[in-house]
């Protein structure tokens, strides 16, 4: 149906005839009248062409309310009311954006309206990435997994922060990023010796998200705090070479899952732990 549009548009411009297009007005009149074949199509095109030709005086008289009146009860079944209804049940900004959608079509016309509704989408899709979820992890008691910590603030061992961050880093959370690093180091409740990022979201970084990670890291290795990331896919890695920020972890404190970076922080601690016995003895 596309391409059948786009031929005749192409042959309407070589020709200076009009343009063609679909109506959803006359599609909504066919499917009240219980037309389910391409028949009641041609039946109105000739219809319409012979009133074209032959009775176009008589159209004069026609009132635009009347073909407004017609148009608008052949319309009356593409609004549905229900559709608002779950809107508003599941997402409330979805609602309203397709609140104010519709009022604009009838205030300011449909190209306006679709206009407008792009544009507070496209907001809706920025102010939802500018605050994903984000949380400190804590394992869970069989160690088996890792879950949200109440507060965000808690560890599941002594001087461990895993801390997860839920969506690509770029300019509109990078500064949400760095707040929760400080945040979550500074207000612990046992100082953090292993700062873990769970990065398994964070398929995506800018440039102003990596200068961020850059800023977040040097603030972690001046208080003396172990870097490492776990869960990192292969597009977070591209990025941190890209950006030169490999340089800044060691390539041994990369884990595959948080249970292994949990793990490795546990021997570090016992290893750290025995050196001054086997000094002693």
């Amino acid at each position: 149906m596309l391409f059948a549009y786009g031929m005749a548009n192409l042959a309407a411009g070589f020709t200076g005839s009009l343009v063609t297009g679909n109506s959803p007005s006359r599609s909504a009149a066919m499917d009240a009248s219980g037309a389910r074949s391409q028949f009641p199509s041609l039946v109105a095109a000739g219809t319409i062409a012979v009133v074209m030709l032959f009775f176009t005086d008589m159209l004069a008289y026609l009132p635009n309310a009347a073909l407004a009146g017609i148009v608008a009860n052949a319309v009356l079944s593409l609004i549905e009311v229900h559709e608002l209804r779950e809107l508003w049940r599941m997402r409330r900004s979805e609602f309203w954006i397709a609140a104010v959608c519709l009022l604009s079509v009838l205030a300011l016309g449909p190209l306006r309206a679709v206009v407008i509704a792009f544009l507070m989408s496209t907001i809706d899709v920025i102010r939802r990435a500018s605050r994903p979820d984000t949380s400190a992890l804590l394992e869970a008691p069989d160690g088996s997994h890792f879950l949200p910590a109440e507060g965000g603030q808690s560890s599941g061992s002594s001087g461990l922060m895993v801390y997860r961050f839920g969506a690509p880093l770029y300019f509109a959370n990078a500064t949400l990023f760095l707040d929760d690093v400080e945040r979550l180091v500074t207000q612990a409740p046992t100082p953090v010796r292993w700062f873990v990022l769970d990065a398994q979201a964070m398929v995506d970084v800018d440039t102003t998200g990596a200068e961020v990670l850059r800023q977040a890291i040097t603030l972690l290795k001046n208080r003396n705090i172990t870097v490492a990331v776990s869960r990192a896919d292969r597009p977070f890695r591209a990025w941190l070479e890209r950006y030169e920020l490999m340089e800044l972890i060691d390539p041994g404190r990369f884990y595959p899952t948080n249970r292994h970076a949990a793990q490795a922080f546990r021997q570090s601690q016992e290893s750290a732990a025995a050196e001054p016995d086997a000094s002693g003895v």
